[in-house]
């Protein structure tokens, strides 16, 4: 019988490394919402240097709304992340610039450095009262962790 020598062992895959876990917190301040916390989860796999990359799922609480957001993740150790989100809006309180009771779908991008982010987005207007504005855009910025 012959057996293969240990060094010819072929390389593990990314597919081989162990899943990983993220908890995702925030508090941010942002057009459509005001204040809001962000609270979620991500699933991904670990990569060389301190790295992650997986997928996102946030629920934000906020005063003129509640946001539902997944998306993808990359983080870089505990300095910087990006992350891009698709997102459901429904707007209550006193959102700014647009009517309450109102749903809407659309996406946003967050830049995370030191643990301060930056977001932008762009929503369509899907649901609710009829109103004039169908589109609208958000910006905001806070505290990520």
């Amino acid at each position: 019988m012959v057996s293969a020598p240990a060094d010819n062992v072929p390389p593990k895959s990314a597919r081989d490394e162990p899943r990983s876990v993220i908890p995702i917190f925030g508090l941010q301040y942002s057009r459509l919402q005001g204040l809001a916390g962000s609270l979620g989860v991500g699933v991904g796999r670990e990569e060389p240097r301190n790295r992650w990359r997986g997928l996102v799922a946030l629920v934000e609480p906020g005063a003129g709304g509640f946001k539902v957001q997944v998306g993808a993740g990359w983080v870089s150790g505990a300095e910087a992340a990006l992350f891009a989100r698709g997102s459901w809006l429904r707007t209550w309180g006193h959102p700014g610039g647009v009517s309450r009771y109102q749903n809407y779908a659309g996406t946003e991008l967050e830049g995370v450095l030191l643990g301060f982010n930056v977001m932008v987005g762009l929503y369509r207007h899907v649901g609710g009262s009829p109103i004039d504005q169908n589109w609208v855009g958000t910006a905001g910025v806070g505290l990520w962790y």
